[in-house]
């Protein structure tokens, strides 16, 4: 006997209530979890920085000029580290990338077409979008999904089932390897 899945159809006011509520569970556990490595890998990164620069502002035989960029590279680093907008931008990429369902606004998002919000974004780039839009045929073929389940169909089973394991409740992104996770 051959099993098929049922044919459910549920609302679309529940469907959004539903991926509401799995995207802040996503949210909460994922990319919090997510963010918390990502700001000791950046201040790791920081302090080393900041031990080579003061390093070299130490040393006799550094030239003034070089003492001077020393200097402004220090508080370069001390503004950046303090700084929130790359900790937005990668609490961003992870909700975009792992936390939403349907993949929506992304390369991925199922359809034709190349999703509106990239021609919003590259609006001055033709050139970009052409590549985006070639890209995205390549990857698509002749399908208008290429998500099994919220996943990049072609991401190593392993790899899909630690992001579920973790909370992901979708990879929107073209993954063929994980050794960067």
């Amino acid at each position: 006997m051959n099993k098929t899945r049922k044919n459910t159809k549920i609302s679309s006011s529940l469907r959004k209530k539903y991926d509401n509520k799995s995207r802040k569970i996503c949210i909460n556990t994922f990319v919090k979890e997510k963010m918390q490595r990502y700001n000791k890998f950046k201040e790791k990164y920081y302090n080393e920085k900041i031990k080579l620069f003061t390093k070299k502002i130490g040393k006799k035989q550094i030239s003034e000029e070089e003492k001077s960029m020393a200097k402004k590279t220090l508080k370069w680093i001390e503004k950046e580290r303090k700084s929130k907008l790359l900790i937005n931008l990668q609490k961003k990429n992870y909700t975009e990338l792992f936390c939403n369902p349907g993949c929506k606004g992304t390369f991925l998002e199922p359809g034709n077409k190349l999703t509106p919000t990239y021609y919003k974004k590259y609006k001055d780039n033709k050139d970009l979008i052409k590549i985006f839009e070639n890209d995205r045929k390549e990857l698509f073929g002749d399908k208008t999904n290429v998500l099994i389940d919220e996943f990049y169909e072609k991401a190593p089973k392993k790899f899909v089932d630690k992001l579920k394991k973790d909370g992901a409740i979708s990879l929107c992104s073209p993954v063929k390897k994980y050794g960067w996770y």
